[in-house]
């Protein structure tokens, strides 16, 4: 389990998050909601030891946040944030090496992948000349080859044809199976809704609902009375998908 016990996060005299405090348990995927600019961002760099914490604990199976083997936990960014000026055959192998996986363990997990991302079509070519559904999609494979136990997705559907969002999105269902602990951060919330467990929902730099989801909730309902409202890129996303049905 990972805990975050009243953590709080000051820049100057702003005071940006707020006695933040909740839980995360193995199997489960967990909705992190909330408009731009309520602390979402800032938590997740302080959960991953990326930026320090004003006070308050994080713990992993009881083990303080120094002490944390952050190899086995993977943030899969929006901006796809992969070495631009590598080859992809350069970054898989560099992955591989870092990670000290042997040659059976790489053999296997690339013949699973290769249904993901058929990276040795991309071997030689360098990341920053892929497409941005590409690189998402590279980024998803080191996932995948890494096997983490921990992965804080941001955004992961956006931007991608519906091909690839149901690649990732069955992608996040067996990570789910194999006992991660999975964190969605989007504002594609009814792309994502059948995967989720539980929501928490920030506001003004505080958690402000923490509750498992039902499948019969409305997400538009636990906005509405748990944040400032919907934002604009809430809102276009939710028409665009109710005007796809």
């Amino acid at each position: 389990m990972l805990k975050i016990d009243r953590v709080n996060k000051k820049f100057k005299n702003k005071e940006v998050l707020r006695d933040i405090s909740f839980s995360l348990e193995k199997g489960k995927c967990y909705g992190l909601f909330g408009n731009n600019g309520v602390g979402k961002t800032t938590l997740t760099k302080i959960i991953f030891n990326e930026l320090n914490r004003t006070s308050g604990e994080i713990y992993l199976d009881n083990i303080e946040q120094k002490n944390i083997d952050f190899k086995e936990w993977y943030f899969f960014t929006e901006n796809n944030e992969l070495p631009n000026d590598i080859s992809v055959q350069n970054f898989i192998e560099l992955l591989v090496n870092l990670n000290s996986l042997s040659k059976d363990e790489y053999k296997n997990r690339m013949e699973y992948l290769s249904s993901i991302f058929d990276a040795k079509k991309f071997w030689k070519i360098k990341i920053k000349n892929l497409s941005a559904g590409q690189k998402k999609l590279l980024s998803l494979y080191a996932c995948m080859l890494l096997k983490p136990k921990i992965i804080f997705f941001d955004e992961p559907t956006a931007n991608l044809d519906i091909k690839n969002k149901e690649i990732i999105l069955n992608v996040i269902k067996k990570l789910k199976s194999e006992n991660t602990i999975i964190v969605i951060i989007t504002h594609l919330i009814l792309e994502v809704q059948e995967l989720i467990d539980h929501i928490l929902m920030m506001d003004n730099g505080q958690i402000t609902y923490d509750s498992n989801f039902k499948k019969n909730d409305d997400i538009n309902e636990i906005f509405s009375k748990y944040s400032s409202g919907l934002s604009d890129d809430v809102k276009n996303s939710l028409e665009e998908y109710l005007n796809e049905k």
